[in-house]
């Protein structure tokens, strides 16, 4: 899990919420193609906020495997 988001303050478990999906730019998930987006309009939208919350689900299930 790798992500990519404009500097700035946050909490961890914020990371990847859609509270803050404006505010990431990049995300790659283990075994998945990197997803890049610079376009301010497509980081607004329902669909990037899908896959950064598609992305919060991967990070998720990854920190449940490790307790």
């Amino acid at each position: 899990m790798a992500w990519a988001a404009f500097e700035g303050t946050f909490h961890y478990d914020q990371l990847l919420t859609e509270r803050v999906a404006h505010q990431v730019y990049g995300y790659c998930v283990t075994g998945a193609e990197p997803v890049v987006e610079w376009d301010t309009a497509v980081l607004r939208s329902d669909e990037w906020r899908l896959g950064i919350g598609e992305a919060r689900a991967a990070l998720d299930a990854l920190l449940s495997a490790s307790e």
